[in-house]
């Protein structure tokens, strides 16, 4: 833990009992025999209170600084100690007597009286408090006593039947006794049994498998009815988002949160951090998003058995911190926290009997456990409230405590505190005190005397505390749960990540100072349109940790808002003294339930994450963005960035690059407006466009050369008169497909002619990003679509002229089943994929004539086998036109053979200039003239991309709604039309994802199953693909058509078949998919491919419709 800067009381209180072990040490000489202490303060006795000689303390204020049952423990300590007692010794006793409040000292009279402890007391002494009969001389203070213990352990026996009694209705007293019972008795679900707050009852501890809504009625009549059943089940999820103590808060009192609020209490506390974590991400990172996806899946299978074990031993998890949990046992302040300690350090115990040294299938790793156990008082708050959202976490001197045993423990180790150990009786737990005095940390070895363990706590849950405890929960979560799509919950999207440590003492609650911070850190969050994952106090000191990019808002500036909120953050909190250190991250990363369905957060789980909470480390009270930050906002003209010199951090083994950002000068805070919001007015434009080649803007020289090449196909000099091969080329949205549009309008225009019968020469491929490592997936439909029978087999005609025994390998694209024979098995994989190439150039011969096209979109994603087929068929295949289109990038070998032919034709598309975007933008807002307002705005965030600025023009038509024109139709610049340039967003996948956070759940679900089935899906397969309860929700073919009225898929001439409006737009919602429900969903689709028998020739003529 971080230095506060505040008085410790852990610290006074050993000062406190150093200076009695110095006044003995010091005087022992002077001391008759009767007075020694030895057994008490003898240096060589372990778990004795021998310290160092330290400065001279006052009795009053050690005494003052622990708690009740710390008082408790010491005062059984002391009279263990010596038969007889010094003066100072007496003083001691008195002053934890009176400190105890009169109603505690009369229940321990009475508790002892009825169990007839007392006997086992008074036998041995006679003391005059409320507590111990005798007599006390009130003039000087001192004790008489009268008779002398039997022995040592009987001191330990009192102490250890005492507290084992005691402890039992401690933990049913502060669960249940405060249960307010109008909240229950307006319910008709709960049994309002005393035994709820009965001190003397059975308590309603269960062991995790009852109804953690309640008791049903006796007379076992069925709940509610259906509805009512969901919202019970919604409210059951919603509560294992927060710890009990929140929901013990709820069942204590109908009033409403309070920011700031806080609850006093005592617990047993331990912090158990997972080592071996930051290795196993690296590892998994280096696979991309499968492995950020897997990571998840480990944690939630390693945390599920952890939660289960902490709950079992009557644990409360309060907060994730990442790859470790923080949780208490707590206990009225007034209570013994001998049982809730030893409850704590059993827990630890059995998690490291079973998690420890866990081994990670496929990976090599190894996941270990390091657990620290500390004691004392804690205080639960509340604080935040802005944009509805309150915050709560613990805090207290406690958390030094096992936040110093926590790192003096290696793997595989429990470290407990010195005043959690002295808590629990001597005998009961064994180890070895590690450090110089005693009053260092103790390794916990053993626990001879395990107590009873009390099993789950169970709370009622009553539908009125929906409201509130929406409060503790992230918007995403409340989201989901509200349309039932809790199963699609996780996600993996491109997010910037903050980690903020800020100062703020344990020990005084300065409530006040804590909710200006937290609030003034939510309000900057919530206007830049993040999410606040969580604010805690850990081992780091006080942490909030906020995201950008986290549904349901998104946007393409996601990692400029995080700077921004960052520099915005340092600032304020720097105008009211509190330092702080904040590290900025972006990348990729699973966003989604960490935990089990006991317990679990809505969390940020990758690499990204990791590095940022280490950024946040080395900033030392400033500001460190990582490389990927810095290239997000480049182009910002609101910041600026210094790069330092590269730092290593742990996780990384190379040394990393960083950068201090900071605003331009001159650049002063814009107020950021609020999202986009969502809009039931179909778009106009948006999703036509891009297959109407009539509205090409600009181009002209390129449509020129496209026209020569179809008069070449429709004279069948190709390769002769003209080239071989076209390349359409550029950046993603620039154009591309709409030329191929262009291509196809033209041939169906100049070579089929008005021909209801003939056939169409062009056939289509397409290449995909996410089967790219499919060997000749590109081609699949071309052979599938000419080769294939109305059954979907392949004629004789056509097998008779190949050879039977390499028939098998045709098995990469077309159905046939074969089995691999003899002949195969024995040629090596480099003669096989000869012979494949020639079999498959065999079968082109076949299908494709002279005054034929071929053509290949997305040729950016063929794989490699496709490519060595493509080059192979232009060199083989005489009079076939082929074109493809693909994006500027670094491809194969064999593109490059390609474009370096002498019969290949290459056409660069670049974006639009100034001139034809305003063009442009006439034509899709419907007007003669746009102003150059608008038209400046566009030009600047599209960069004169035209898909972008389509859907950029589609944001101010959703905003605006209905333009207003002069009589020129010229369109009319009003306050509308300014407001709705200040949210139009910037670039192009964020714009897709943007669009996707405002779908309803169940639209997106919708979408993401079509993404699997491909850029092409039928409503069957996704019927099939994603079952609709049958509880009034829309069908599929309705959310499909609301789809559709968004501009993002298009239904096709051929019934029930739908189609992406663009190919990046699928690639987009794919890429938000996790790894095992794609995997999960392919293989549901390929069984539904087999089972319906759909297949891409059933869609052979869909382009040629067009």
């Amino acid at each position: 833990m971080a230095s506060l800067g505040s008085p410790d009381p852990d610290k006074t209180v050993i000062q406190g009992l150093s200076g009695i072990s110095d006044y003995f040490n010091r005087n022992k000489d002077k001391r008759n025999s009767n007075h020694s202490t030895s057994g008490f303060f003898d240096e060589k006795k372990p778990g004795s209170l021998q310290m160092v000689p330290s400065q001279a303390f006052n009795i009053e204020t050690c005494i003052d600084n622990l708690i009740p049952a710390q008082k408790n423990a010491f005062l059984i300590k002391a009279l263990e100690a010596s038969p007889d007692y010094s003066e100072l010794m007496d003083r001691i006793i008195m002053d934890v007597v009176k400190t105890l409040p009169s109603a505690t000292v009369q229940k321990i009279q009475h508790d002892v009286e009825n169990d007839k402890l007392i006997v086992k007391i008074s036998s041995a002494i006679s003391v005059t408090s409320p507590m111990i009969g005798g007599t006390l001389n009130q003039k000087d203070g001192s004790r008489k006593k009268s008779a002398t213990l039997s022995s040592k352990q009987q001191g330990s026996d009192v102490n250890l039947e005492f507290e084992s009694q005691l402890f039992k209705k401690e933990i049913r007293k502060f669960w249940y006794e405060g249960i307010n019972r109008d909240l229950l008795r307006n319910n008709p679900h709960f049994n309002l049994s005393d035994s709820l707050t009965s001190p003397t009852s059975t308590p309603l501890l269960g062991n995790g498998k009852g109804d953690s809504l309640g008791k049903r009625q006796s007379n076992g009549d069925s709940v509610g009815n259906t509805e009512e059943e969901l919202k019970r089940q919604r409210l059951k999820k919603l509560a294992s988002y927060v710890p009990k103590l929140v929901l013990r808060r709820l069942l204590n009192s109908e009033s409403p949160i309070a920011c700031a609020e806080m609850e006093p209490m005592v617990a047993a506390v331990f912090f158990a951090d997972i080592s071996g974590f930051t290795p196993l991400t690296e590892k998994l990172a280096s696979l991309g998003l499968q492995g950020i996806e897997q990571l998840t899946i480990v944690l939630n299978t390693y945390f599920d058995r952890l939660i289960s074990c902490i709950h079992l031993h009557g644990g409360d998890i309060i907060k994730f911190a990442g790859d470790a949990l923080l949780v208490v046992w707590p206990i009225p302040l007034n209570g013994s926290l001998f049982g809730a300690v030893l409850l704590a350090c059993q827990c630890a115990k059995a998690l490291l009997k079973d998690l420890n040294n866990y081994s990670v299938e496929n990976t090599g790793c190894v996941l270990r456990l390091h657990i620290g156990v500390g004691a004392g008082e804690i205080a639960g708050i509340c604080v935040g409230g802005v944009g509805g959202r309150v915050e709560y976490f613990v805090s207290g001197t406690v958390l030094e405590q096992v936040s110093s045993c926590e790192k003096q423990a290696a793997p595989g180790e429990v470290y407990v505190s010195a005043l959690a150990w002295m808590l629990v009786p001597e005998g009961r737990i064994q180890g070895v005190q590690k450090g110089k005095g005693n009053f260092s940390n103790w390794r916990l070895d053993s626990i001879s005397e395990p107590m009873e363990l009390p099993g789950d706590i169970e709370l009622p849950i009553t539908l009125p505390m929906e409201s509130t405890l929406k409060q503790f929960i992230q918007p995403a979560v409340m989201r989901h749960l509200a349309s039932g799509s809790g199963g699609w919950l996780g996600e993996l999207r491109h997010v910037s990540v903050i980690f903020v440590s800020l100062t703020v003492p344990f020990r005084e609650y300065r409530l006040v100072e804590l909710q200006e911070a937290v609030s003034s850190m939510q309000e900057i969050i919530h206007r830049l349109e993040g999410t606040l994952r969580q604010f805690m106090i850990d081992d780091k000191g006080s942490v909030l940790i906020a995201g950008w990019g986290v549904p349901p808002f998104s946007h393409e500036d996601d990692a400029v808002r995080a700077v921004q909120a960052a520099i915005e953050i340092h600032t304020t909190l720097n105008k009211i003294a509190i330092p702080t250190s904040i590290g900025v991250t972006t990348g990729k990363a699973f966003c989604g339930d960490v935990g089990s369905t006991a317990r679990r957060e809505y969390a940020m789980v990758g690499d990204i994450v990791n590095l940022s909470a280490r950024l946040m480390v080395a900033a030392h009270s400033g500001i460190l963005t990582d490389q990927d930050t810095f290239e997000a906002c480049r182009t910002s003209k609101k910041l600026a960035f210094k790069r330092l010199d590269d730092i290593r951090v742990k996780g990384k083994v190379n040394p990393i690059a960083v950068y201090v950002p900071s605003r331009r000068k001159g650049t002063a805070r814009e107020p950021t407006l609020r999202q986009v919001a969502s809009s039931n007015t179909p778009s106009k434009y948006l999703g036509k466009s891009i297959h109407d080649a009539s509205r090409i803007v600009g181009r002209v020289e390129e449509m020129k050369a496209i026209a020569e090449l179809v008069l070449s196909m429709k004279n069948k000099s190709v390769g002769v008169t003209t080239e071989k091969t076209l390349v359409i080329e550029g950046p993603e949205g620039v154009g591309k497909s709409l030329l191929v549009r262009f291509f196809e309008q033209m041939v169906k225009e100049n070579v089929i002619g008005n021909s209801a019968n003939e056939k169409s020469p062009i056939m289509f491929g397409a290449a995909d990003q996410i089967n790219n490592s499919t060997p000749y997936h590109a081609w699949q439909e071309i052979f599938q679509s000419h080769l294939l029978d109305d059954s979907g087999k392949v004629p004789r005609y056509v097998l008779e002229e190949l050879d039977v025994d390499t028939l098998p390998l045709l098995n990469v694209v077309l159905p046939l089943g074969l089995p691999e024979n003899a002949t195969l098995r024995a040629m090596s994989a480099q003669k096989k994929m000869e012979v494949t190439l020639s079999l498959l150039i065999k079968l082109l011969k076949m299908i494709a004539s002279p005054g034929m096209a071929i053509v290949l979109d997305n040729a950016h994603c063929l794989d490699s086998s496709s490519w060595s087929l493509t080059l192979a068929a232009i060199i083989q295949l005489e009079g076939v036109l082929f074109v493809l289109a693909t994006r500027t990038s670094r491809l194969s070998v064999q593109y490059s053979q390609i474009v370096h032919r002498p019969d290949t034709m290459r056409i660069p598309l670049s974006n639009l200039n100034l001139d034809e975007i305003t063009k442009f933008m006439s034509n899709l807002l419907g007007v003669k003239k746009v102003p150059e307002k608008v038209i400046t705005e566009i030009y600047r965030k599209g960069q004169g991309n035209p898909y972008i600025t389509e859907q950029l023009a589609d944001v101010i038509l959703q905003e605006v709604g209905t333009l207003k024109t002069n009589k020129m139709g010229e369109l009319i610049m009003n306050a509308e039309i300014e407001q709705a340039l200040q949210k139009v967003p910037e670039g192009t996948s964020a714009l897709f994802v943007t669009k996707v956070d405002k779908l309803k759940p169940r639209e997106q679900t919708v979408l993401k199953v079509a993404s699997i089935v491909g850029i092409v899906f039928t409503e069957k397969m996704v019927e099939m693909l994603h079952k609709v309860e049958k509880n009034g929700e829309p069908s599929v073919r309705e959310n499909l058509l609301t789809l559709q009225e968004s501009g993002l898929i298009q239904e096709q001439s051929e019934a029930g078949t739908w189609a992406f409006a663009n190919t990046l737009l699928r690639e987009v919602v794919y890429g938000l998919m996790l790894f095992f429900k794609e995997s999960l969903s392919h293989s549901n689709s390929r069984i539904l491919h087999e089972r319906t028998g759909w297949n891409r020739s059933n869609l052979s003529n869909r382009r040629s419709s067009l």
